[in-house]
């Protein structure tokens, strides 16, 4: 499944799994709070094919170069340069994987 047929894209981070919203905004969002935290994230289309992961501050494995370079890129870059504000992350609740808020601390 590609990440742009997705309703909602799986975050992997601190041990924790957490169904987000697919959009790259959202997408951009989680990554930088992983970062933030000093965590890893791996972000992963419903049906488990990994899209980005992270390692450290950088992203590490990226499987679809189109959506990472003309969607994603853009989007993180504005938040980690403080061009524009990083939003709350919006949690997909139509699922049974969102037990733990802990996406937004």
């Amino acid at each position: 499944m590609r990440i742009e047929n997705a309703p909602y894209v799986k975050a992997v981070m601190g041990g924790n799994e957490y169904a987000i919203q697919n959009s790259p905004k959202n997408v951009a969002a989680a990554i930088y709070k992983a970062n933030v935290t000093q965590q890893n994230i791996s972000i992963l289309t419903p049906d488990n094919v990994t899209i980005v992961s992270t390692f450290g501050p950088f992203l590490d494995r990226c499987t679809d170069l189109d959506y990472t370079n003309k969607k994603l890129i853009p989007e993180l870059t504005a938040m980690q340069t403080l061009q524009q504000p990083v939003p709350q992350v919006k949690l997909y609740r139509n699922n049974g994987i969102n037990k733990d808020k802990g996406m937004n601390r």
